[in-house]
């Protein structure tokens, strides 16, 4: 995912997300369409998602 696209409101949302699932219905909720390898990540579980949210800040 290539979070230079994102609005900054996008990313506040996203900070707000606890776990992969809501994160990944945000970004269905957005339009944000994420790669193959993007979903392969998220299907890795929490320690993806520790990592990821870490990225956004």
């Amino acid at each position: 995912m290539d979070f230079g696209n994102l609005t900054q409101e996008q990313i506040e949302k996203a900070k707000a997300c606890t776990t992969a699932e809501e994160l990944l219905e945000l970004a269905k909720e957005e339009g944000i369409e994420l790669s193959d390898a993007d979903l392969e990540k998220v299907s890795g579980g929490k320690n993806w998602f520790e990592s990821f949210m870490d990225g956004m800040n």
